[in-house]
């Protein structure tokens, strides 16, 4: 999952390594959560950052991605983006 960090005023955040967390739902609203990655170090450059959700020591990611799912992540203990980042699988 790749994403980029602003301050309010729209400007990237300072590098560093940064406390994230990725929660992945059913739903974007009445929504049951599906996996958690816990608390994840990520490092940011010019405001951006990449993860690979469910790598060592984050829990497996056993989902069979067969349904639309939204994600959520935790920038520092609060919540930055609510569930409104749809994944979409096409049907085989």
């Amino acid at each position: 999952y790749q994403g980029k960090v602003t301050d309010s005023s729209g400007m990237p955040i300072s590098d560093g390594t940064y406390s994230m967390q990725f929660n992945i739902y059913d739903a974007a609203t009445g929504n049951v959560l599906l996996w958690s990655s816990g608390d994840v170090s990520v490092e940011v450059t010019d405001g951006v950052f990449s993860v690979l959700m469910g790598q060592s020591p984050q829990p497996e990611l056993n989902l069979a991605f067969d349904q639309d799912m939204w994600v959520e992540i935790e920038f520092d203990g609060g919540v930055q983006s609510p569930p409104d980042s749809r994944f979409y699988f096409p049907q085989h």
